[in-house]
């Protein structure tokens, strides 16, 4: 994708020149870094699941591997870990504190962000948001059904949130969109490809939000789901994984699914 989104010190850099195809651009570094490598003001939207940071209602929980956090019961081999998702709280809030920081220069006036969370991360994604300098709008919810986790005496893990946020200004849009609070889609168990892989329909439902052919970034992009959305609905799309694993899964996605 010949976006000109590569600023003139990426441009000549041998380790951050990402991998390209016909719409979208995919690299292989962390967040922080390779978002430094896209010009201001450039992004429509950007739709992601970030690390978490949870997955336990202590430190001790939190900081196990994700892949024990994550993994589904019926799946045999292991998946790799997601990087940024083990660390403690003070940690995890400095970068990601950092990384949205970093989206927000990438975006347009008015661009929408729509972020993935769980109920313990939800106030502290709050936090980050604000702190970037963007503005909170409103949270839906993501129904992922009863096949999730019970938990005994309590209440099923049957929901992941989903905030809502803009950068200041306003966009340039042709229709106005209305999305709906609730998603509901089951969650993926068999054939993951990622540990929290999300469904492609839920994404290509919440790519409404990005303008037709414009530009979607995901600094978190695990298995490039966010990407194929992308270029089934006729949008360009940038993505950033750190784990070499995800990352080549994402490209062969994405070179399989971009159009001529």
């Amino acid at each position: 994708m010949n976006t000109n989104q590569l600023c003139p010190k990426c441009k000549e850099s041998s380790v951050l020149v990402p991998i390209t195809g016909n719409r979208w651009d995919s690299y292989h570094s962390r967040a922080e870094i390779a978002l430094d490598c896209i010009e201001e003001g450039t992004i429509d939207a950007v739709i992601t699941d970030p690390p978490y940071g949870s997955g336990g209602t202590t430190v001790a929980k939190r900081l196990r591997p994700s892949s024990e956090k994550y993994q589904s019961s019926d799946r045999k081999e292991k998946l790799p870990d997601i990087d940024g998702d083990a660390m403690l709280p003070e940690a995890w809030m400095r970068m990601m504190t950092t990384i949205f920081d970093k989206v927000r220069r990438a975006c347009k006036p008015g661009a929408d962000l729509l972020v993935f969370c769980d109920w313990m991360s939800l106030t502290r994604f709050i936090e980050v948001i604000g702190a970037a300098g963007l503005h909170v709008r409103s949270v839906g919810v993501w129904d992922k059904g009863r096949c999730t986790r019970p938990n005994r005496n309590g209440m099923r893990n049957q929901v992941e949130m989903i905030l809502h946020a803009r950068r200041s200004g306003k966009a340039e849009r042709q229709k106005d969109i209305y999305l709906n609070g609730v998603f509901q889609y089951p969650t993926m168990r068999n054939n993951k490809l990622h540990l929290t892989q999300k469904p492609l329909e839920l994404m290509h439902e919440l790519m409404q939000l990005a303008p037709p052919e414009g530009i979607v970034l995901d600094p978190f992009q695990g298995s490039g789901t966010t990407g194929v959305a992308a270029l089934q609905t006729n949008r360009r799309y940038i993505g950033i994984e750190s784990v070499k694993h995800y990352h080549d899964i994402a490209v062969q996605r994405l070179q399989e699914f971009s159009t001529p």
